[in-house]
């Protein structure tokens, strides 16, 4: 099975950071980077592109050890 990772400017990644989809993550590294990343775009941190590329970059890195929480997520047909 080919590692993917979507691309970047698929809207899902904004919702993954404004709480619009939950989900129960597998990976604990993915879920608290997600949580401070929330914080962060809630408190004005950061903005939400910067966000988004954060995770991204953290997916890219770890793309094996996240594969299984991505694929749930972006494969649904949750909106």
């Amino acid at each position: 099975m080919a590692l993917t990772i979507p691309e970047k400017n698929n809207p899902k990644w904004r919702k993954i950071l404004t709480g619009e989809i939950e989900h129960k993550y597998e990976n604990y590294v993915f879920q608290t980077k997600i949580h401070q990343l929330r914080k962060d775009v809630k408190t004005e941190k950061v903005s939400i592109d910067d966000a988004v590329n954060d995770l991204y970059e953290l997916c890219v890195k770890y793309a094996t050890s996240i594969q299984t929480d991505l694929s749930q997520i972006f494969d649904k047909n949750n909106q």
